[in-house]
């Protein structure tokens, strides 16, 4: 019901632009499903008229929102010194987005900036204190921004012209921990493009 993608277009000094949001499905075990959901709003969101028709066919793609990845094999424990002592590395390497950029052909060429913030779920709405309830979920990043430039060589821009290799540049990726209506803390990306 709530789960999905919105994706939108356009043109900017000759290059295609999309943005696609997605809303993942959640829970520890169901990475393989967010593949497979993610898969399938790229093959079913297609635009018409000119230019790029799928969301990979653009020159630049963006793609964010609750994507829902959690942090494997370490106990809430483990997360939760880790965060406090400000070892975050550590969670980088068993988190499922992070590892699935290495495995899955579906995200080649996606970048992310690293995450130099705590992880943005799970949070006692109205507060900074993660998850107290009898559930006590592991804090993860489940709030991502994510960007894939076409690769050089593909031919014309789908805008028609010439292709000239888009350089992105990532100026800031941060949480906001300052908000609290929600069980999730918003992320926001600066980015330059030349």
């Amino acid at each position: 019901g709530n789960k999905g993608g919105v994706s939108v277009r356009l043109a900017a000094f000759g290059h295609m632009l999309c943005f696609l949001n997605c809303h993942l499905p959640a829970h520890m075990d169901k990475a393989e499903q967010r593949k497979d959901n993610f898969q399938t709003i790229l093959s079913l969101q297609q635009f018409q008229g000119p230019g790029a028709h799928g969301i990979l066919d653009h020159d630049l793609v963006f793609w964010f929102g609750d994507l829902n990845f959690r942090i494997e094999s370490y106990d809430l424990h483990f997360v939760k010194f880790a965060i406090d002592s400000d070892q975050l590395h550590q969670l980088w390497e068993k988190d499922q987005l992070n590892m699935a950029k290495n495995t899955w052909p579906i995200l080649k060429g996606f970048q992310e900036g690293p995450l130099n913030f705590a992880p943005t779920f799970k949070f006692d709405v109205g507060t900074n204190k993660y998850d107290t309830s009898a559930k006590k979920r592991k804090p993860a990043w489940t709030d991502r921004i994510l960007w894939k430039v076409k690769a050089p060589g593909g031919g014309p821009s789908p805008s028609g012209r010439e292709s000239h290799r888009l350089q992105v540049t990532q100026h800031s990726y941060r949480s906001h921990m300052e908000y609290t209506v929600s069980d999730h803390k918003p992320v926001a990306a600066q980015f330059v493009l030349q």
